[in-house]
C-alpha cells in the first residue's frame, strides 16, 4: 500500500501528507454518516412505537365517536 501511495504521489505531484489528510477526512465523514444513519433509524423506531401506543389508546374512542367507520 505504501509503494502504491508513493507512485500516486509522484504521478499526481502531491505530498504524502495530502493523501493521508484527505483519506482521514473521507474516513471521518464516512463514520459520521454511519452514526447519523444509525441515530435516524433508532429515532424512527422510537416514533413508530409511540405511534402504535397512540393508536392503541384511541382504538375504542374511534368506534364510539365514528361508529360508521368500523
Amino acid at each position: 500500500m505504501i509503494e502504491e501511495t508513493k507512485e500516486i504521489t509522484k504521478e499526481l505531484n502531491i505530498n504524502f501528507s495530502d493523501i493521508v489528510r484527505e483519506a482521514a477526512k473521507e474516513y471521518l465523514e464516512k463514520v459520521k454518516m454511519k452514526m447519523l444513519k444509525k441515530a435516524l433509524f433508532e429515532q424512527c423506531e422510537d416514533t413508530a412505537k409511540i405511534n402504535l401506543e397512540i393508536c392503541d389508546d384511541f382504538k375504542y374512542i374511534d368506534g364510539v365517536t365514528f361508529p360508521n367507520r368500523i
